[in-house]
C-alpha cells in the first residue's frame, strides 16, 4: 500500500518566494550558478561574501559589504552567463488558508465516485496507473497533518519499528502529526481552525492517484515481518 509520512505545517523559504512582501534585505542576494561555477570565483569577481548554501551547493546567499552597492551588484550579476538567476532576497510570509465553501460528493463519499470526478479525469490518473502506481514511494505531506486513523488512511501511514506513526508537528513540537481542530482563533484573525483538514484531504488524494505498494522497509515491524514470513 501506499505509505504516507506525516508532516505538519512548516514554511518553507525558497528562492523565489510566492507570498513576499515589498521590502528586501539590504545587503543579500540570492543567485544559482552556472554548472561547474565555484561561489568562491563569484564572491572574488564582485567583492561579496557567501552567506549560505543551497540546494545542494547549486544556489547560494551572498552579502555585498556596502549596502549602496545591493543594486548595482544584482544589475552585473544579471549580465554574467555563469549566474543563471539573480533576485533579491525578499522577506516572505507564510500565507494563511481561508475557510470557504466547497462542494462535496455527498456525506460519505465512495472510492468509485471519486473516479467520477473531473479533477481526476483532467490529469489523466487511469491512464498514468498503467505506467506506474507509485509502488516503492513514500510520500511527505508537509500540510495540517494527517487524520491518521481515518480508515481510508489507517493502513496507508508509514510506521517505525515500534508501529508509531512517521511524522512530525512543527507547530505543538512533537511527534503527534494528528491533523486536528481546537475550536480557536489563535492569531486573532476572527477565522477558527481555518485549515483543519486540509491535509486529511491531500493524503487521501495521493492515495487515489498513487495507491501502489511499497518495498518493504529493512525493519522489524509487524507488516515487514507479515512480508518476510516471521
Amino acid at each position: 500500500m501506499k505509505k504516507i509520512i506525516i508532516l505538519g505545517i512548516l514554511s518553507l523559504w525558497v528562492l523565489a518566494p510566492c507570498f513576499a512582501d515589498d521590502s528586501h534585505t539590504s545587503t543579500e542576494i540570492l543567485i544559482r550558478l552556472a554548472p561547474g561555477v565555484s561561489v568562491n570565483t563569484i564572491n572574488s569577481r564582485y567583492g561579496t561574501s557567501t552567506e549560505e548554501s543551497l540546494l545542494k551547493g547549486t544556489t547560494y546567499v551572498v552579502r555585498v559589504s556596502d549596502p549602496g552597492k545591493l543594486d548595482s551588484t544584482v544589475a552585473a550579476m544579471n549580465k554574467d552567463p555563469d549566474i543563471l538567476q539573480v533576485g533579491f532576497n525578499y522577506f516572505s510570509k507564510t500565507p494563511e488558508a481561508v475557510r470557504r465553501t466547497i462542494a462535496v460528493i455527498d456525506a460519505f463519499p465512495t472510492f468509485s465516485k471519486y473516479h467520477d470526478q473531473t479533477a481526476y479525469r483532467r490529469i489523466r490518473s487511469a491512464q498514468a496507473q498503467t505506467i506506474s502506481t507509485g509502488a516503492g514511494v513514500v510520500v511527505a505531506v508537509i500540510d495540517t497533518g494527517v487524520d491518521y486513523l481515518h480508515p481510508a488512511l489507517a493502513t496507508h501511514i508509514l510506521r517505525d519499528s515500534s508501529n508509531t506513526v512517521v511524522g512530525y508537528d512543527f507547530i505543538r513540537n512533537n511527534r503527534n502529526p494528528m491533523d486536528s481542530s481546537n475550536g480557536k482563533d489563535e492569531d486573532h484573525d476572527g477565522l477558527i481552525d481555518e485549515g483543519a483538514g486540509h491535509g486529511t484531504h491531500v493524503a487521501g488524494i495521493i492515495n487515489l492517484v498513487a495507491p501502489g505498494e511499497p518495498h518493504c522497509p529493512p525493519c522489524r515491524c509487524h507488516r515487514c515481518q507479515a512480508h518476510a514470513g516471521v
